[in-house]
């Protein structure tokens, strides 16, 4: 696989990705030529060698993805969402979007803030996936048990409703 570097409209995105590819390289190289002496302790790395199997992208991709996404390309959650057959990018693509959304303040300071969880089916609602990743997606990033075995819908209803109770607590 190839990286496209037509695609990217900043330099420091494109000196970044390339950097990552000559880091990835070099450290390759030493190790192969070591005989095993040269051990490679730069994790993200060592998972990049991996992602075809981890992530289901290639070495290119992945640098790319890593470039963007830093090491939540590799987390659990990523992983866990691959294995569920859904494309790890649209793992990383919303769960980038939610945590800029976890900086909203709430009014009420709750646990949860379901504003900003509200704010998230949204989000994920504007994606063009299926219902079935919709559900996938938000049940890998948001673990709570009420929201298993449930459809998209009766998930947006009980966030909305949740939304609705902190709103009315509010001051005013």
């Amino acid at each position: 696989n190839e990286i496209n570097f037509d695609l990217y409209d900043n330099e420091h995105e494109k000196n970044d990705v390339l950097t990552k590819i000559f880091d990835y390289a070099d450290a390759q190289a030493k190790a192969d030529a070591s005989d095993g002496e040269f051990k490679i302790h730069t994790q993200w790395i060592n998972e990049c060698a991996r992602s075809e199997e981890t992530i289901g992208v290639s070495q290119a991709r992945f640098i790319e993805l890593y470039s963007k996404y830093g090491s939540s390309v590799y987390g659990e959650k990523a992983i866990e969402y691959k294995n569920l057959g859904y494309n790890v990018e649209n793992f990383l693509a919303y769960n980038q979007q939610k945590n800029a959304l976890s900086g909203v303040p709430d009014a009420n300071n709750d646990t949860i803030s379901y504003s900003v969880v509200w704010q998230e089916t949204e989000v994920i609602d504007k994606m063009n996936i299926s219902e079935k990743e919709k559900i996938a997606l938000f049940t890998t990033a948001r673990t709570a048990k009420i929201y298993k075995n449930k459809s998209w819908n009766q998930i947006r209803s009980y966030v909305k409703n949740e939304f609705d109770k902190a709103a009315a607590k509010a001051p005013k």
